[in-house]
């Protein structure tokens, strides 16, 4: 049987018909070098068919994807066996070399192709033969998002499996995909998230009974996102324990002019409440320029004093009169008799060490 190779370089002829590069005669060389050792065996001594060797395959997949010109062989590789390496492994602008639409099995490939090679769409779409089903929805939203409106199709277009990746990838197609009918109440709560990045629609896809609140980045993103919609949104039954000790120094940074509305003295976190998720809006080099708990109420609610003062949750220390005199001064007379009298005690302290000396 004669091998004909997918590029112009014979790889197991040691006279080649075209003329090749320095680099390619390079490259060659090298593989060929490669193949003798893995195998033990001189290269020109090796079988025709040595590629079809499953495990020497996933060898050449793994440690010479970038030589795929010069070992794939049509007639040695099974595509649909090994669609998933050719699809995620092989670059995308080899694509041409192994794509066979007579030979591709759609059931089995569709999911790989949408996943993986995006980039090639235009080739390898039909309709009629792709598996709209579970996953081969969903990857079809989320790895060619930017050929919406060449293969959308309501009637195919699996929504239990592919409404999240809709929301996430494709956001400016809102009003062409959005059916609440095919999107059964479980589906929706676990878009929910995905959705609240499409705040300019949200009066159009938010339902608060079934919005998942009690899963706290859900709350966060709804807060982040969808600030022009707090009146609609916010319920403080709908936030988790866990949430307000996460994120109460967050509502008074962010939410500060609606301070009146959210604050709870008795959910707020006065003490230090600054998780990994906020801290990453700033950066995490940046994140302990921004006060936390009660310090987050000195800083950014002063003007709300008389609402969140609390002599038992703020004990005198350096930091908090620190904080007290910067930014609350016009309400010392809550504050400054105790703290004076902290600061008496720190001077005492100090002078009897300086005198003990």
């Amino acid at each position: 049987m004669d091998l004909i190779p997918c590029g112009h370089i014979e790889l197991m002829n040691p006279y080649q018909k075209h003329e090749l590069t320095k680099d390619n005669v390079t490259r060659l060389r090298k593989f060929r070098q490669s193949v003798s050792k893995r195998l033990n065996t001189k290269f020109y001594e090796l079988p025709k068919d040595w590629i079809k060797n499953q495990d020497v395959l996933v060898w050449l997949f793994n440690d010479h994807a970038k030589n795929f010109d010069l070992w794939f062989y049509p007639e040695l590789l099974d595509i649909n066996k090994w669609m998933y390496h050719l699809c995620c492994i092989i670059d995308s602008d080899m694509f041409s070399y192994w794509w066979d639409a007579d030979k591709i099995d759609y059931v089995k490939s569709s999911c790989n192709l949408a996943k993986y090679c995006g980039r090639n769409f235009t080739v390898w779409w039909d309709a009629d033969k792709f598996s709209w089903k579970e996953s081969g929805s969903s990857y079809l939203a989320s790895g060619c998002g930017k050929f919406f409106d060449v293969w959308w199709d309501a009637e195919k277009f699996d929504y239990q499996y592919g409404a999240v990746q809709l929301a996430q990838y494709c956001k400016d197609n809102f009003d062409q995909w959005w059916d609440r009918s095919k999107i059964d109440d479980y589906t929706y709560k676990y878009t929910s998230r995905q959705l609240t990045s499409l705040s300019d629609k949200f009066d159009i896809w938010f339902e608060a009974d079934l919005f998942m609140y009690d899963v706290m980045d859900n709350a966060h993103q709804l807060l982040e996102r969808c600030s022009e919609h707090f009146d609609k949104f916010w319920n403080p039954d709908k936030f988790s324990k866990e949430w307000w000790f996460s994120y109460s120094a967050y509502m008074c940074k962010e939410y500060t002019s609606r301070f009146d509305i959210w604050f709870d003295k008795a959910k707020f976190n006065y003490h230090d409440n600054f998780d990994n998720t906020y801290r990453k809006s700033y950066g995490s080099s940046k994140w302990r320029d921004h006060p936390t708990g009660r310090h987050a109420l000195m800083k950014y609610c002063s003007e709300h004093f008389m609402s969140w003062w609390d002599r038992q949750r703020i004990r005198p220390n350096a930091k908090n009169m620190e904080l007290l005199e910067k930014y609350c001064v016009k309400w010392e007379d809550h504050w400054r008799k105790d703290f004076i009298l902290f600061k008496l005690g720190e001077e005492s302290e100090a002078k009897e060490e300086e005198d003990d000396w």
